[in-house]
């Protein structure tokens, strides 16, 4: 047992005491906070800065430091079950996904919604889609320039003798100009049911994953790529099952990477994989 010089026997008997009285007391729990549909109730909005939060017929109302910290409102109805939203050019908000009891071969409308006019139903545009393409499932982006909005995929069901979440090719573009959706004529080479949209940094769209057919649960294993001037062309150096086979096919997780490539996260067993979308395309695990 090693011996101890006394002055540093006194110096450590000093710090013990003063850390002893610099201890921290444990904090108070407080009580249990009333809990109303599932949600913590808050008459005070955000608790953290004492601001007070209202919902107006304008809009929600945050305090002076909203902006920091956020809002939140209260519950409000909507038009439909909107399952996908897309934030628009203009600051719109477009919805869509099945009817309001959520129904999915309802897939046949849209929703427009203005922020700016707050909560209220007045806030809202609800309008049939006209297309014959039940949108439910399908992916989307805004493409870059014209700022419209590339639907791709969807849902058989709703269509004369189509089957429940079964997949479809057919292609929309929503124009926020007009309030109008168009399908196109040039549909994708393979009908997808969850697919996964990613804007890549030469304007073009990568539309990856789904699945193909229900019945025998066939993914979509070739990626595609679509531009407003050049159209459709398949990936077919890309094609792999390692990254869009069973039971990672449905909405692929996906991000440009700094390279240009596109950075894609497997489901299941966690995967990396770098997809390169020029030519042919080819994908490489990371």
């Amino acid at each position: 047992m090693c011996s101890v010089h006394p002055r540093v026997r006194a110096l450590l008997l000093v710090i013990a005491i003063v850390c002893g009285m610099l201890q921290v007391p444990a904090p108070t729990v407080a009580a249990a906070e009333p809990v109303v549909d599932g949600a913590t109730s808050s008459a005070q909005g955000d608790r953290g800065n004492g601001d007070v939060t209202e919902t107006k017929a304008s809009g929600v109302v945050g305090g002076s430091r909203a902006h920091l910290t956020g809002a939140w409102s209260q519950v409000a109805n909507w038009p439909i079950s909107a399952i996908h939203a897309i934030l628009l050019p203009n600051g719109k908000v477009m919805t869509y996904g099945t009817n309001k009891n959520g129904r999915p071969s309802y897939g046949f409308t849209y929703d427009i919604w203005d922020p700016a006019a707050g909560l209220a139903l007045g806030s809202h545009t609800t309008l049939p889609v006209r297309t014959a393409t039940n949108l439910f499932c399908s992916a989307q982006t805004v493409l870059p320039g014209s700022g419209r909005v590339l639907i791709t995929g969807g849902d058989e069901n709703g269509a004369p003798g189509g089957r429940l979440n079964e997949s479809v090719d057919d292609v929309n573009v929503y124009d926020p100009a007009s309030n109008t959706l168009r399908r196109l004529a040039g549909s994708m080479a393979h009908a997808r049911w969850y697919p996964t949209v990613t804007t890549l940094p030469n304007g073009e769209v990568l539309i990856h994953g789904g699945r193909t057919e229900k019945a025998k649960v066939r993914p979509a294993l070739v990626p595609e790529v679509y531009g407003a001037a050049t159209g459709w062309r398949r990936l077919t150096g890309a094609a792999s099952g390692d990254v869009y086979g069973a039971g990672r096919w449905w909405y692929p997780r996906s991000w440009v990477a700094p390279n240009g490539k596109v950075f894609i996260v497997t489901k299941g067993d966690r995967g990396m994989y770098l997809l390169d979308t020029r030519g042919t395309g080819s994908v490489r695990r990371v």
